[in-house]
């Protein structure tokens, strides 16, 4: 579960859910997604599973649940998906900057 301090940075649902869903086991898309940029989000302060515990080749498993159930736009909802990911870290960095105490 996310600090609900997130809950306002873009794409805070997906990765929310990604990692709630990564903690049970389970490859949902949003699963996948997180597990693309595991590392980073972990830098950032998200509570990650081993990487041992990730799927693997995250990216094309998620292209290919995409293809199966969207095969008419597959490739720019992946796209977009990939664009929110990235907007959720730039934001949890401007975060994590803003949110720490200056040191005098």
């Amino acid at each position: 579960m996310l600090s609900r301090d997130l809950e306002n940075l873009p794409g805070y649902e997906l990765v929310s859910k990604g990692v709630d869903d990564l903690a049970r086991g389970a490859s949902s898309r949003e699963a996948l997604l997180v597990s693309i940029d595991a590392s980073r989000l972990r830098e950032g302060g998200i509570p990650i599973p081993p990487r041992e515990r990730l799927p693997s080749e995250p990216e094309l498993q998620l292209y290919r649940l995409l293809c199966r159930e969207r095969p008419e736009d597959a490739y720019s909802f992946y796209s977009s998906l990939l664009e929110r990911l990235i907007s959720f870290e730039f934001a949890l960095d401007d975060f994590n900057r803003t949110s720490r105490p200056t040191s005098s």
